[in-house]
């Protein structure tokens, strides 16, 4: 849920210096027809662009904030016993 999704976030911006890895599964809109493709990358957040709404991987990937799905890893193991 969104509410899911922005509490990871803001997990992960607390984290400071830390950059843990992690797996990013967002929508991809096709190109030529209506429709596309969930993608999932793994790697490390290198920032947040509030003004753009996009997540910035290190490898310079550009995820759209409103186009993620589901972001999953180790770090959150620590903040959550159940699943999410």
């Amino acid at each position: 849920s969104k509410t899911v999704l922005d509490e990871k976030l803001r997990i992960i911006m607390s984290l400071n210096e830390e950059t843990p890895a992690l797996e990013i599964t967002y929508f991809v809109a096709d190109r030529k027809k209506s429709g596309g493709s969930y993608v999932t990358v793994i790697g490390r957040i290198k920032r947040i662009d509030g003004y753009s709404h996009n997540v910035i991987m290190e490898d310079k990937t550009r995820i759209p904030l409103d186009d993620i799905f589901e972001i999953d890893g180790a770090v959150f193991n620590r903040f959550y016993k159940g699943d999410l």
